[in-house]
């Protein structure tokens, strides 16, 4: 039942990409190595990018850290909407729409289009699968350190929502960001830019969305941590897709920009046109 949402949402991906078969006829051994070492090829992509602080990356960064603040003041009102409007059918709705960023779907996702992909003999679909896996990767260390650093005590204990311990283990101190939210928007963001199609990118962020609402009715978190959790699941998303479209067509994704980057006697500056 968990993780029947997940299997559904890969159904049309496999009736779009099935007929889009490899003709290497490469080992299943070959074939994974390959997709190893394209992963290792997108972590060091990544780490590229995060050593290089780009003006456009260091102004996201700000952005979402404001965007997370003014939506902390709301954090109290925006509870005592969400959990006083339970019924029966919002209680079935919520506790289904909640496993979309659960374990079930996680694994689910990226284990039925990485094994689907290579039962079928299709890449499209095999590394939409492996995609989604290094998305959640990223998105969640990221996640367990901030959860970790910040130790913010979850709405359900009713200490408020300015109520940190830092470094805090367990639980009861782990509810920014969202985790649920996270790895929805993480899937939903590498899922929607691998499909590029509209009647699927607005129900794939539509579940996004209600899995990060579900977490609020469920008192597990504040709206400022679903916020964040949405914005890293967001962006670890069209990072790994940016960084598979870098190491496919290098010769694309090379834009202007202005870049500082760290150097043993203070910092660098590069613009690259």
């Amino acid at each position: 039942m968990k993780t029947s949402i997940a299997i559904l949402l890969c159904i049309s991906f496999f009736q779009c990409k099935a007929a889009e078969t490899d003709s290497s006829h490469k080992s299943v051994l070959e074939i994974i190595g390959n997709d190893l070492s394209a992963a290792g090829e997108n972590a060091e992509y990544i780490y590229r990018e995060i050593g290089g602080l780009s003006l456009r990356s260091a102004t996201i960064v700000a952005g979402i850290g404001v965007g997370t603040y003014l939506v902390s003041t709301q954090d109290e009102s925006l509870r005592s909407k969400v959990i006083i409007g339970h019924t029966g059918a919002s209680d079935k709705f919520c506790n289904t729409v909640r496993e979309y960023g659960g374990t079930y779907s996680i694994v689910g996702v990226a284990g039925t289009l990485y094994i689907g992909g290579l039962i079928i003999g299709s890449d499209e679909v095999r590394t939409t699968g492996r995609l989604v896996a290094e998305g959640l990767i990223v998105s969640g260390l990221t996640n367990t350190f901030l959860k970790f650093t910040f130790g913010r005590a979850r709405p359900y204990q009713n200490r408020g929502n300015s109520d940190f311990q830092w470094f805090e283990p367990g639980n009861d101190f782990a509810s920014l960001p969202s985790g649920h939210t996270n790895a929805a928007f993480t899937i939903s963001t590498v899922l929607s830019d691998r499909i590029n199609r509209w009647w699927a990118t607005i129900p794939l962020y539509g579940l996004a969305v209600a899995t990060g609402y579900s977490r609020m009715y469920h008192d597990m978190h504040w709206a400022s941590d679903v916020f964040l959790g949405a914005a890293i699941g967001y962006l670890s998303g069209k990072a790994i897709t940016a960084a598979e479209e870098e190491r496919q067509n290098p010769s694309k994704t090379q834009t202007m920009g202005l870049r500082l980057y760290p150097t043993i006697g203070g910092i660098g500056l590069n613009y690259k046109f």
